[in-house]
């Protein structure tokens, strides 16, 4: 009885994998090449290995009954193992996986932007709107958020400079329409007051970035938290050409 359960013992540990190797020849789209690689190399060593036990240990084992079982069932185990490899060298090996980049591009996620209008429009001295256009067009286009702040006198000086309204000024309506943005998106502070303080307190909130020229000296002291060197993108236009600090290509002002 006992040579009995030392027989079912060694049989068991050597034949207890061969259900999943005969799974695996069966599908081998399920097997690696790192694996098929791996086992076209380990069964030549084992065998080696058993070889070299049989040879030089043998006696010594096969002289203690408790040890016969276990080297025959390992034995046969590593036969059965070989048989199926050498039936799995007929299917081809699974594409090798490229290895990963070493230095993969970063993800660009949208960004929040508090644009200064007003500062914008003024950009070299002049006055545009089509540069404000041009750069909320190519941020949401990005799929970034963005919200317009203006000084009260927007609409007046719009008006002065040639565009089209219904008023003696563009209301806040009229200036998102040319925008082409919802009228939520555009924020006209009350006369009497500056845009500066509703642009970071805003930015503050929204966890935004702030696009200006402006470098909000003033306001130190109410914003200690804004740092003009990694909250503030700077805009520098040359010709149709409008250049953001935190890109390396223009955006395009169409004519």
């Amino acid at each position: 009885m006992e040579n009995m359960v030392l027989w079912v013992f060694g049989l068991s540990l050597g034949f207890g994998w061969f259900p999943f190797k005969l799974y695996e020849w069966l599908r081998p789209e399920r097997v690696t090449r790192r694996d098929r690689v791996s086992e076209r190399i380990g069964v030549p060593t084992l065998l080696g290995l058993l070889f070299l036990m049989r040879t030089y240990l043998g006696e010594k084992i096969l002289s203690k009954y408790e040890g016969y079982p276990f080297f025959v069932s390992v034995t046969f185990g590593v036969a059965a193992w070989t048989l199926v490899v050498i039936a799995q060298w007929s299917q081809p090996l699974p594409p090798a996986v490229p290895p990963p980049e070493t230095n993969p591009e970063p993800k660009k996620f949208p960004n929040t932007y508090a644009i200064d209008g007003s500062n914008i429009a003024r950009v070299n001295n002049g006055f545009s709107l089509e540069v404000v256009r041009a750069l909320v067009r190519a941020l949401s286009v990005e799929g970034n958020n963005v919200r317009v702040f203006f000084d009260a006198n927007i609409g007046f000086l719009a008006k002065q400079a040639g565009y089209v309204g219904h008023g003696n000024s563009l209301t806040d309506k009229e200036i998102a329409d040319y925008l082409e943005i919802p009228n939520s998106n555009v924020t006209i502070v009350p006369g009497g007051t500056a845009a500066d303080p509703w642009i970071l307190k805003w930015a503050k909130h929204a966890h935004a970035f702030t696009i200006s020229n402006d470098r909000y000296r003033d306001h130190q002291a109410s914003f200690p938290d804004f740092d003009e060197n990694v909250d503030r993108v700077t805009l520098t236009l040359i010709g149709h050409q409008i250049w953001l600090s935190d890109r390396d290509r223009p955006i395009l002002i169409e004519t």
